[in-house]
């Protein structure tokens, strides 16, 4: 007989117990010293920050050259539209082998991957209303 489906029976975290609580909508963890944190249905940055250290590098790399290059957060001030062109550009560039951008000598794909949050970043705030994020 199948076992029904449960959304809250998720697998452990390393060194936790599999013993959750639903309470007010807050799934709760014990870990096996007893330790009681109420934030197994919450994000893990750790997830992106621990897996993704050297490209996460690579983009801070291109968001070091173009602060330098123009101002501190400039990418804010430029229309989304000119960051569709640039990714396109830096995605074809890839694409065609060549692994790094000529004026920062910076990966092709990190600059896409900028232009991609930088994209995001700015729907996101003017989905929201707002003219400038702080």
């Amino acid at each position: 007989m199948a076992v029904p489906y449960d959304p809250f029976d998720i697998p452990a975290r390393p060194s936790e117990k599999k013993i959750a609580d639903i309470i007010e909508n807050e799934l709760r963890v014990v870990n096996q010293q007893g330790g009681v944190k109420a934030d197994g249905a919450k994000v893990r940055p750790t997830l992106l920050f621990k897996s993704l250290h050297k490209s996460l590098s690579e983009v801070l790399a291109v968001l070091e050259f173009g602060a330098k290059k123009y101002a501190p957060d400039n990418w804010k001030k430029v229309e989304p539209h000119r960051y569709d062109d640039a990714l396109l550009r830096h995605v074809m560039a890839y694409l065609s082998g060549e692994k790094n951008d000529p004026d920062s000598n910076l990966d092709h794909l990190a600059h896409a991957a900028c232009c991609i949050l930088f994209l995001l970043e700015l729907r996101k705030n003017n989905e929201q209303g707002k003219a400038d994020s702080t």
